[in-house]
């Protein structure tokens, strides 16, 4: 068998481009929730479709889509100075502590009233999965079984409306930081 390349050019045509990209961390955030909407709008709808294992992948992008743009907007607050240091919730995945730390960066109190109803979705993804691996893997690094917290029945189609309306909720947000971190550098 010759020598396969994973990560070069195929024959089948559909190759993408990987190119460094002036914001990379929007490209990965984007990737994420990307595909999770089209493994969702793949499955048909109206019934059992014995799709139920897709939950486990969906469940897991989604959730790191929303984990990468809480991060962002913690890492465009430590380079706005808007947080005095670079906070360890970084190096780890649990949803809440960087809810808490993305909600100081986004410190208009307008702002954040607005996004209340945001608080109680990263809250339920926190709960359901606390450390970010619970849907990658059946077992907890305890050797527990993950998922404990979630419903018997869980429906992809609602998780893909909830967490957009998320996601839109913090991109707006990141858009918003993003502008403000531009006028701070630009002088026209």
């Amino acid at each position: 068998m010759a020598k396969q390349n994973v990560f070069g050019p195929g024959d089948e045509g559909a190759d993408f481009s990987f190119m460094r990209m002036c914001n990379i961390d929007r490209i990965y955030i984007q990737s994420f929730k990307r595909a999770a909407d089209i493994v969702v709008n793949a499955v048909p709808t109206g019934e059992t479709t014995g799709d139920d294992d897709l939950l486990f992948s969906v469940g897991y992008l989604y959730r790191h889509a929303l984990e990468l743009q809480l991060k962002y907007i913690i890492r465009l607050g430590v380079e706005m100075k808007l947080l005095e240091t670079s906070p360890e919730c970084l190096d780890a995945h649990a949803l809440y502590p960087l809810w808490n730390k993305a909600r100081d960066v986004l410190s208009d109190e307008s702002e954040v009233k607005k996004l209340g109803p945001l608080e109680n979705v990263i809250q339920q993804l926190h709960d359901v999965d606390p450390s970010g691996q619970e849907f990658r893997f059946e077992r907890t690094t305890m050797n527990k079984p993950s998922l404990n917290l979630l419903p018997d029945l869980v429906s992809l189609t609602a998780m893909q409306r909830v967490v957009t309306k998320v996601y839109d909720q913090l991109e707006t947000c990141t858009e918003s930081l993003e502008a403000q971190w531009d006028a701070r550098n630009h002088t026209y």
